[in-house]
Order: C-alpha cells, then sequence, then structure tokens
C-alpha cells in the first residue's frame, strides 16, 4: 500500500507558524538590491527553531481541543489529543508549555498573557525574526 500523507518536515512546520520572517528576510533581500554596498552577510539564513502556538491556524486547533470533554483542562491530555489528532504539526507541543497557557485559580481557564497572545495572532510585538 502507499503511503499517500504529506511529508512535512520539522522545520518548515515552524516556519509556516511564523510567516513574519520570510517577509522580513524579502524585505531585507530588497533592500540589500537597492543598496548593494555595506557590510555583506557572512552566515547562511537558519531556520526557524519555535513555534508559535498562538497563531491563528494553531490556536484555533489547541482551544476547540480544549472544550473536548476527554481534555478537561489537562494539560497532559490536551498534549495527547493534539498529538493524536496531527502528529506532525504538535509534535514539539510540550505538556509544561501549556501548563504555562492555563490558569487553575478557582474554574481553569487560559491566562490573559494567552488570550493576549492569541490575539496578536502571527504578530507577537517584537522584533526578534517573526
Amino acid at each position: 500500500m502507499k503511503d499517500c500523507s504529506p511529508k512535512i518536515s520539522h522545520s518548515s512546520i515552524v516556519e509556516l507558524t511564523r510567516p513574519n520572517r520570510t517577509a522580513k528576510e524579502c524585505e531585507r533581500k530588497c533592500k540589500q538590491k537597492k543598496c548593494p554596498p555595506g557590510h555583506k552577510h557572512t552566515h547562511a539564513k537558519k531556520d526557524a527553531v519555535y513555534h508559535n502556538w498562538h497563531g491563528p491556524f494553531m490556536w484555533i486547533q489547541i482551544d476547540n481541543a480544549i472544550k473536548n470533554p476527554s481534555v478537561m483542562w489537562s494539560s497532559t491530555q490536551l498534549v495527547q489529543y493534539l498529538r493524536k489528532k496531527d502528529p506532525i504539526i504538535f509534535k514539539g507541543l510540550a505538556r509544561s508549555t501549556v501548563e504555562g497557557w492555563i490558569d487553575c485559580a478557582g474554574k481553569p481557564k487560559w491566562t490573559e498573557a494567552a488570550l493576549h497572545m492569541a490575539e496578536l495572532g502571527n504578530h507577537q510585538g517584537h522584533s526578534n525574526g517573526g
């Protein structure tokens, strides 16, 4: 039987969650074409390392998963549920990361910081490469 599942590398998933990074690279190259003199880049472009779990594509799936009765605001169960749903995309999601997003004081809910980051989506409010 032929495997028809898409082969997506870990680094390409990370790059997809950070679209501003690519835009910045294109902007830098365009600027370089207009005024080529100056310091030349000696280092090759590196792939992104960190996921942006709060981008629209990822956060919608995470938020919908937490509403599932089998998850019940458990970080471990949430990560397991998401990895069963899509093992390639959620391979890098750790239980400890999710624990930082859940406010357990009283009734469990998302922390204000997590909701704020989800509002920002792909624009995380810093200039560290997307």
